[in-house]
């Protein structure tokens, strides 16, 4: 799940993965933090969001974020998945993904 065609997250995603973003299966599309949320929430998949927005619902432990590596990006997103989910989704293994973690990812330009 991402946001929208034309959110600034998704086209900065679309931009840094390349290629790559064609390995993601994006079924659900929706315009705010919070529908996101609430989609991961109830199981529908995993998404992208700005940092800033992962913290306050990582807080709550309702959600928590995993860390995706190889991906640079000019401003910080966690990807997220529901805290006690047994059939989770995880990220293409082309992204070289660690183990999930508790906290937000920090990806950062080497710029």
């Amino acid at each position: 799940m991402l946001f929208e065609d034309g959110a600034g997250t998704r086209g900065l995603l679309e931009e840094r993965l390349g290629r790559r973003y064609a390995e993601l299966d994006v079924r659900l599309s929706l315009n705010s933090n919070d529908a996101l949320i609430a989609a991961v929430q109830n199981g529908l998949g995993i998404t992208f969001l700005p940092e800033s927005s992962a913290l306050i619902w990582t807080k709550l432990q309702s959600v928590r974020a995993i860390e995706v590596n190889g991906v640079d990006l000019q401003r910080e997103l966690a990807a997220v998945t529901r805290a006690a989910s047994r059939n989770r989704k995880r990220p293409p293994s082309s992204w070289n993904s660690s183990e999930p973690t508790s906290a937000p990812i920090r990806i950062r330009d080497s710029c």
